[in-house]
């Protein structure tokens, strides 16, 4: 990765599903973002070799001749590596606040399982760590909002407003603090 410049770590999941949904409108995102800034770099793992072929294919198949650079394995050292993160809903989300990185979050569901959730799941956010906050800390994209307009707009926001990747960071350093520490001595106490 360059030293000079911004780099945007892409994260479109660790499942084949997960990532078949999201990649496209990450991408789309990504040609959006190159095309009104070419000093940003984006670098993308792929949690898994089948993974890595599938991202490939991808970006053969947008004929990406951006600066993307893909990793195998590795989501953590990305995340470090990166300025801003767009990335899937998950468990890696919880990471990034914990490593101290600005994002955007996105969950895209088969149309079915979104129609069915929708009706079950009260909660106003998805991600960890708006889940945490108890209120929105971090963009949230969902269905057809994850577009590559509306994802360009978002990951902008946070590029071009370093207010908002203050807010960002002081939330995640609450939340940090807040989250009790020593667990493993305390795992280990109790054995």
């Amino acid at each position: 990765l360059p030293i000079e410049g911004t780099v945007l770590g892409v994260l479109p999941g660790s499942r084949f599903s997960e990532v078949g949904r999201l990649l496209p409108p990450f991408l789309d995102a990504v040609c959006r973002l190159a095309e009104a800034d070419q000093s940003l770099t984006f670098v993308i793992p792929a949690a898994s070799s089948n993974l890595e072929k599938m991202i490939q294919g991808q970006l053969d198949e947008y004929r990406v001749t951006l600066p993307v650079v893909l990793v195998a394995g590795d989501a953590n050292r990305v995340m470090e590596a990166s300025d801003v993160l767009l990335m899937a809903s998950g468990t890696a989300t919880l990471e990034a606040l914990l490593i101290g990185r600005p994002m955007v979050v996105c969950y895209k569901l088969s149309f079915l399982t979104y129609q069915i959730l929708k009706r079950l799941v009260k909660t106003p956010w998805f991600s960890l760590p708006n889940l945490l906050a108890q209120k929105l800390v971090v963009p949230e994209l969902i269905q057809d909002e994850v577009n590559g307009e509306e994802l360009e707009k978002r990951i902008s926001e946070i590029l071009n407003s370093p207010k908002i990747a203050q807010q960002q960071l002081a939330y995640f350093d609450t939340i940090r603090d807040s989250i009790p520490s020593g667990a493993d001595k305390q795992a280990a106490s109790a054995i």
